[in-house]
């Protein structure tokens, strides 16, 4: 009796190849939001920053990166920021880099950040593009974990525009 190994087994490799989760160009290590305590008066950005460490894994130059950020109260009330934060300096392979953004838009009701990687252009002219899972991420202590699928309304799903619509009510 012959048995057929060798095509059960490139199924089983291809398969799991297919399921395996996507792998990361760039790791997001840190990710914090910085609120101002509101003891001085402040009308523009008032100290309100995203500030995130991320270091690139591959063994290309990146000339362009872009990262999408939900904004977290607890673990029940999540909102996406509307844009994306977009770093255009060169991060040659391996360097890590440290940045801050000015934002203003939840103020101090949420206070916790996820940043996940959603696109990175290098400097051959190629491209990775996160595949929709937002798994290349920062996570969030206690409430969302490193490499842990996005769990809220992506931009262009009909639920964000009844997220935005909340924006809008606050």
């Amino acid at each position: 009796m012959r048995t057929f190994t060798g095509p059960l087994l490139l199924v089983l490799l291809f398969t799991s190849f297919l399921f395996a989760g996507q792998s990361c160009p760039v790791d997001v290590v840190k990710a914090e939001r910085y609120v101002d305590a509101g003891q001085r008066p402040c009308f523009v950005h008032c100290g309100h920053t995203i500030d995130v460490a991320y270091k690139n894994l591959s063994g290309k130059a990146v000339v362009e990166l872009a990262l999408g950020v939900d904004m977290y109260a607890d673990a029940k009330t999540t909102r996406p920021l509307f844009f994306d934060l977009r770093d255009r300096d060169s991060l040659e392979a391996g360097e890590m880099r440290q940045v801050s953004w000015s934002e203003v838009i939840y103020h101090r009701d949420y206070p916790l950040v996820n940043v996940f990687l959603k696109k990175v252009v290098f400097a051959d002219g190629t491209e990775w593009r996160d595949d929709g899972s937002g798994s290349c991420n920062s996570g969030v202590a206690g409430l969302v974990s490193k490499g842990a699928p996005r769990d809220i309304p992506a931009p262009g799903n009909p639920s964000m525009a009844k997220a935005l619509d909340q924006l809008a009510d606050d």
